[in-house]
């Protein structure tokens, strides 16, 4: 089911919660899923009464367990939990912020609303949320006409009780937000760690992953393997590229700065990054491009250029997004857990909002090779090709 995500605009009296559709993939192509048809089929809302029924309590009962008071015995509390679960129930914001005082409201900073990783990471981070009676308000981390970041309202009205940072920027980018911060405020980051006390991570395995991608590549039997980087001062592309120089030297290979380029995310600079490449007049006979929109602009550029995919030159992305089955060649990647970041997440947020000290502060979700047609490797066959020069 497509996913409506919270989004916040603040008046001079007052803050507006409307509603903001991320597309889904018939929508937008690379998009988060593909809408169910019994989605559209609108079932009955599950009551607080019913929940007291299954689970054999009184409606205060179930009250008490949905606002996490103590005077629950924990026989019952498991087995009003049970009931929740089983029965989907969802509790209202607003009559649990009346009972507790509360608000129930957690807000998102991101960069960029339109980006697919930064979406679907929102829709696992909403999807957490409600799961727990809680709802997102989301706003950005650009600035306004006047200078001022757009999400200063959501910090300095305290219209949430804590904040998930989805932004994958520099050094400089991420302090920058973090001016604006109570330092109070429960806080965790999707994709980068922030050195602040009471601040928890959720990120993947970065350098696991470009490893994976250029040791399938060596596996094959490349040894001239050119590399597509993203902006040179974000933390993904330069954990990416450490793993994938280190992997070269482990295979006794002296990295070559004339076969790597960099791009900025964009289909347009992979296709860019790959004629520069070209031009250069270096041998190489493979690619590891450090995303998947940027490996699509770089199957254009070889087809324009008359080489073959993977006859004359093997291609390995990053992130598995939907699409990238559907390249042609369907695209060999790296898989990249981006709801499962925000559902991570949001638990871990919380864990901290209500008081509880977060099992880790430092979460790291694996990645996987996902072998397609676009590396010369049928079937999962890696080495199947002979040696390479």
């Amino acid at each position: 089911m497509s996913a409506h995500i919270a989004d916040v605009h603040f008046g001079p009296e007052q803050a507006i919660l409307s509603s903001v559709f991320v597309p889904s993939h018939e929508d937008l192509v690379g998009g988060c899923r593909q809408p169910p048809l019994e989605g559209l089929v609108k079932r009955k809302k599950t009551t607080i009464e019913d929940v007291a029924a299954l689970a054999g309590v009184s409606r205060q009962t179930v009250s008490r367990v949905v606002n996490d008071r103590d005077l629950v015995a924990d026989e019952t509390r498991a087995r009003v939990l049970a009931a929740i679960e089983e029965l989907d129930y969802r509790p209202n914001a607003s009559a649990r912020s009346l009972a507790s005082r509360r608000t129930y409201v957690l807000g998102i900073v991101t960069a960029d609303f339109s980006d697919y990783t930064h979406a679907c990471i929102i829709e696992g981070a909403e999807a957490e949320a409600q799961s727990q009676g809680y709802l997102f308000f989301v706003s950005s981390a650009e600035h306004g006409p006047d200078g001022e970041p757009l999400h200063s309202p959501l910090l300095s009205q305290r219209q949430s009780e804590g904040l998930l940072i989805v932004y994958h920027g520099s050094d400089h980018d991420t302090y920058a937000i973090f001016e604006d911060i109570p330092h109070d405020l429960p806080v965790v980051t999707i994709g980068y760690a922030e050195n602040r006390e009471g601040v928890a991570t959720v990120s993947i395995t970065n350098a696991r992953g470009a490893r994976q991608a250029t040791s399938h590549l060596l596996s094959l039997g490349h040894r001239r393997i050119a590399h597509i980087t993203g902006p040179p001062k974000m933390h993904e592309s330069i954990s990416r590229w450490l793993a994938y120089t280190q992997t070269l030297r482990e295979a006794e290979i002296v990295p070559d700065d004339r076969l790597i380029a960099e791009g900025d995310w964009s289909s347009a600079s992979g296709y860019r990054a790959t004629i520069e490449l070209i031009e250069r007049g270096v041998d190489f006979t493979a690619i590891f491009v450090q995303n998947d929109r940027m490996a699509m602009g770089v199957l254009q550029a070889l087809r324009e250029r008359g080489l073959r995919v993977p006859e004359d030159m093997a291609v390995v992305g990053f992130d598995d997004i939907p699409s990238a089955r559907y390249f042609s060649p369907p695209l060999t990647t790296i898989h990249h857990p981006f709801r499962e970041l925000g559902r991570t997440g949001t638990r871990l947020l919380i864990e901290l909002v209500n008081g509880r000290p977060a099992p880790t502060e430092r979460v790291r979700l694996g990645t996987s090779l996902v072998v397609r047609h676009s590396c010369g490797a049928r079937d999962g066959n890696a080495g199947a090709r002979g040696p390479r020069s």
